[in-house]
Formats: C-alpha cells, structure tokens, sequence
C-alpha cells in the first residue's frame, strides 16, 4: 500500500500502565494526536494506528490468565478484558477527534482469529474501507478468540507486523516510553548504553541483550517487540523505536526525521 506507514504507540506511553486500576496518560495522548494532526496537514499519506493495552489490558489478561496455553478459561475474564479495551480505545479516539483527526476503532477482538497465539484470519474490510475513505484505523492489542485456547493476548506488535506484511506496508514506528533500544533497561541500569541502529548484521547480538521490561507485560517488553519485527518476512523492512513521551517526537518519527533507533532488514529472517 503506497505512502502508508503503520504507528504503535505502547502501552507505558498512552496509559498509567502500573496503575491499579485502568487510567489513561491524557497528557502523552493529547501530545501524540496534535502530531499526528500536524502531520496530516503536510503529508497525503495513509495511516493506521495500533496500541498497547497498558492499564486497561494487561492486569486483566494476568489475572485470568488468558494468554496460557490451554482452554480452560473464564469466559467473563475475556468479555471484562475486550470491555476494558473498548473503554481505552473510546476514550483515546475522542482525543484525537478533538484535534480533527479521524481516528476510527476498530475492535482488534472482531477482526482477528489465533491459534495457538498466532494469526490465522481476519477480517480485512474495514480496515481497508476505513483507508479508501480516508479514515486512521485504530486497532490495539487485545484477548481475541483462539482456535485451540479459547481466548488468547494478540499483541499490537503482532498486529502490526501482520498487517504491514498483508497490506505492504514497509515502515514502522514504534512509539514507547525510553528512547529506542539500549544494552539494558535505562529505567534501572543507568550504565544502558543506546543503540543507533539494528540491521541484519548485528539483530542477533542486539537480541541477547535485550532483556524483560520494567513494567508488568503478558506480551514480551522490547524483546518481544523486535523479534516480532524481524520475524515477519516482509522485506525490506524499515521501522523506528523513538520515545513518544517527548513533545512533537511522533511528528518527527511521522516525518523520517533522526528519532530513537533505527531498524533496517533486508534480509530474509534467519
């Protein structure tokens, strides 16, 4: 799909993710929305959003342990996790339509099918239909019907790779809350050195250093992020993990602007 990128902005960056009960960062979603608007004005590209679950998916997902794998799961757990994520995405689309961006929800739960965790159907028609009539779809990880675990976590960074292979889309920007990869989680180790850029050649040195995120995830923190990235086989691949939490940084990320850190695959995944 010509001139579309893909923009994932996580959890820890649109939500209070280590609150205790669900409770969206108003601030950092005004912020990102007036970029995106900003962006609008100077660009006919097409765009999709995807996000994180932050506080209104994860402590739920825990809780009834949606993402094990087996299907013996509470039905009520699956319905108050979607219903939490319905709440997040309401409140972040009416953000947004304050600032004259067209952002449209689309429940993550009604388009995608798993087994065993991974895609294996979707409904494309509304994404697309929201694209050709010039509307941001908005989707977000979420608990999804799975074909051999009942219910299972779909994470934004699988919906996001899916969708960029499916519709040929080779650029993405990954909005989080530190700024693009280190050696070592900058929010404990103050020694974490930056990584300027992750590329065919050093993707597997990158990796092991990678370890889990500071916050609570059922969805695998940085690690999880880039092996998502570069499992997928669409190539080449481009994308940017920048920090979403500074003032205009989506609109330069949005732009190509230097952001955060660079990754480029041109390879096919190992």
């Amino acid at each position: 799909m010509p001139r579309s990128k893909i923009l994932k902005i996580g959890g820890s960056v649109i939500t209070r993710k280590d609150a205790k009960t669900p409770t969206l960062n108003r601030k950092h979603v005004r912020q990102i929305a007036r970029d995106v608007a900003r962006w609008l004005k100077k660009s006919d590209g097409r765009l999709i959003v995807v996000s994180g679950a932050g506080s209104f998916g994860h402590p739920l997902a825990r809780a009834y342990q949606l993402n094990a794998p087996h299907a013996q799961k509470d039905a009520l757990g699956f319905v108050r996790t979607t219903a939490s994520m319905l709440n997040m995405a309401q409140q972040v689309a009416a953000i947004f339509h304050a600032q004259d961006v067209p952002l449209c929800p689309i429940a993550t739960s009604s388009v995608f099918t798993t087994a065993d965790g991974r895609i294996t159907a979707w409904h494309a028609t509304p994404i697309l239909h929201a694209l050709e009539t010039g509307l941001i779809p908005y989707l977000w990880g979420d608990a999804v019907f799975d074909l051999q675990h009942r219910y299972r976590i779909l994470s934004g960074d699988q919906v996001m790779t899916f969708l960029a292979l499916k519709l040929e889309i080779g650029e993405l920007l990954y909005g989080t809350d530190v700024d693009g990869v280190y050696t070592a989680d900058p929010h404990r180790d103050p020694q974490a050195a930056h990584v300027a850029e992750i590329n065919d050649a050093n993707y597997a040195q990158v990796r092991e250093l990678l370890g889990a995120s500071a916050h609570a995830d059922v969805t695998g923190g940085m690690r999880g992020k880039i092996e998502e990235l570069y499992r997928t086989p669409k190539r080449p691949l481009r994308a940017v993990i920048y920090d979403a939490t500074r003032p205009r940084n989506t609109y330069r990320a949005l732009r190509g602007k230097a952001v955060g850190t660079r990754l480029v695959f041109r390879a096919p995944p190992a």
